[in-house]
């Protein structure tokens, strides 16, 4: 992570944890850190752990999306007609999985690019978008699992 995201992501932190009135020493305690370990962190000196990261956002009553700068993770272009493109791709899997069923992995494989093309402004964004999905799969499931829900 860059420094500004890390500094955006730790004035969020300290702006939650002044909010609820809870000092840094107490907010390290609830995540098994120490103040000095938080003050970085709402510096943006430190970026926490991703186990840290939901142990603050738990402590805090936070999500983590509420850490993510605004407009910061875009994948789907506001100047398409979201029915239209939800439609489009909607057929561009039916045929993915005809060809997946057919054993047509070439075909399968050039219906999930159109797929992705539809989904990411620019080629070059592939791989972070799938990061960003990934990422994202793996926070709801560690929340889940940890939370109970």
């Amino acid at each position: 992570m860059g420094l500004e995201f890390n500094r955006h992501v730790g004035q969020k932190i300290k702006q939650r944890r002044k909010f609820l009135k809870v000092t840094q020493k107490e907010l390290a305690e609830k995540v098994d850190s120490i103040a000095q370990t938080v003050s970085k962190i709402e510096r943006g000196v430190f970026s926490p752990s991703f186990n840290s990261l939901i142990k603050i956002c738990v402590a805090l009553e936070m999500s983590p999306n509420d850490l993510i700068p605004e407009g910061h993770f875009h994948s789907i272009d506001d100047s398409f007609d979201i029915p239209q493109q939800l439609s489009t791709i909607d057929v561009l899997w039916q045929n993915a999985n005809l060809c997946k069923n057919t054993s047509d992995l070439d075909g399968e494989l050039y219906y999930l690019k159109q797929i992705i093309n539809s989904l990411v402004k620019e080629e070059q964004d592939y791989y972070r978008e799938f990061a960003i999905f990934l990422y994202h799969k793996q926070l709801l499931a560690h929340v889940d699992e940890n939370l109970g829900l």
